[in-house]
């Protein structure tokens, strides 16, 4: 990997093939051996080499769960920023992908989370984003795609939408909200707070793209030589707690001190929150 850092010029058309055999044979039979097209799409972001997009935009677009048998987590984690990093000037696509009823839906939340990273990247205005946003729910509105809505509703609220207040109203009478994603009360107290609660939304984004895909990739327990250290979840059984254990324990120490230094969590895995739910339907939302 560092050898193609040093020559990318070399290497992004390379690599932007790797990928697009993966897609083809993934769409072909629904199976791909191999890590090529994983490393390529940390490279070629890093590279923010824009010709990647259209690749990119294929591989993510295949049906169900096989975006995730070539970047596994790495959707749910990084989509949105290799989105700002590749196609700040090919919105259209974007618009396309989020729309897409056939494309897994944690791409297209992806696609909507894309939005707030180019507002923080100076490419749109909060108003432009938040049109954009409202545009899309209102055709998923129209079109009955609860699923779609309920992710631009979480999108949305991160921009305190005053402006969409109607539209988001109408959306939670029409579609059933998981009220543990996002309530009602919870988007008028970001509206209610202005200005502050959309500039903390912010600078909660992660970077745009990877400085070093290497040292991003390093932080992958799978690819590192690192022991995986245990959490405090692994320790206790939510069942043996009631709610007021729960909140005066040290699990539940200052937000501050806490650090991103445990094992990642499978999307299908449990949520380590003790919901009971899969995390990629409770914290991995988020």
């Amino acid at each position: 990997l560092r050898l193609i850092q040093r020559h990318r010029d070399l290497f992004i058309s390379p690599l932007i093939e790797s990928i697009r055999q993966a897609t083809t044979s993934l769409a072909s039979d629904g199976s791909y051996d191999g890590n090529a097209a994983y490393f390529a799409y940390f490279l070629l972001t890093e590279f923010k080499a824009k010709p990647a997009l259209p690749a990119i935009i294929d591989s993510v677009s295949l049906p169900d769960e096989l975006p995730f048998e070539l970047y596994g987590d790495a959707i749910t984690e990084h989509l949105s920023s290799v989105f700002a990093a590749l196609a700040n000037e090919s919105l259209e696509i974007i618009d396309q992908l989020i729309m897409n009823r056939k494309v897994n839906e944690y791409v297209r939340w992806g696609g909507a989370q894309t939005y707030r990273y180019l507002v923080r990247d100076g490419v749109l205005t909060r108003e432009q984003a938040v049109e954009k946003l409202r545009a899309h729910l209102r055709d998923a509105l129209q079109n009955h795609d609860s699923v779609i809505t309920e992710f631009l509703l979480s999108e949305l609220y991160q921009f305190s939408p005053h402006e969409a207040w109607d539209e988001i109203q109408q959306a939670f009478r029409q579609v059933k909200i998981d009220p543990f994603m996002l309530r009602l009360e919870d988007i008028k107290k970001a509206i209610d707070e202005g200005d502050t609660f959309f500039e903390k939304s912010l600078r909660q984004c992660r970077p745009t793209g990877f400085s070093d895909a290497v040292v991003e990739l390093e932080r992958w327990y799978a690819l590192s030589d690192r022991p995986i250290p245990k959490t405090d979840f692994d320790s206790y059984q939510v069942d043996d707690y009631d709610d007021d254990e729960l909140i005066d324990s040290h699990l539940f120490d200052d937000p501050a001190t806490i650090r991103n230094t445990s094992q990642r969590v499978g999307r299908n895995e449990p949520c380590p929150c003790g919901s009971g739910k899969k995390y990629k339907k409770c914290c991995g939302r988020n």
